[in-house]
């Protein structure tokens, strides 16, 4: 899966529109649906928040990053 479809899974399963996301995270609507689109994707500092709104560990969103580009490298 790649990670634009991963976040976009996630968000749905946890029953949240982007608006509510991004509030619980701190972001921008906009930066929710750039993650979603693939367009983008949040920095390291973001992805304990995105696991505790998302209730995922926060392992499991960096393999699905290092299997989409190898964003995420010598973690």
């Amino acid at each position: 899966m790649e990670f634009n479809q991963l976040m976009r899974n996630l968000r749905e399963k946890t029953g949240l529109t982007q608006e509510e996301a991004a509030i619980k995270m701190g972001v921008t609507t906009n930066t929710i649906q750039n993650w979603e689109r693939g367009s983008c994707k949040p920095g390291i500092e973001l992805l304990s928040v995105i696991s505790e709104v998302y209730t995922v560990k926060t392992d499991d969103i960096i393999q699905t990053l290092r299997k989409d580009n190898n964003m995420v490298d010598n973690m």
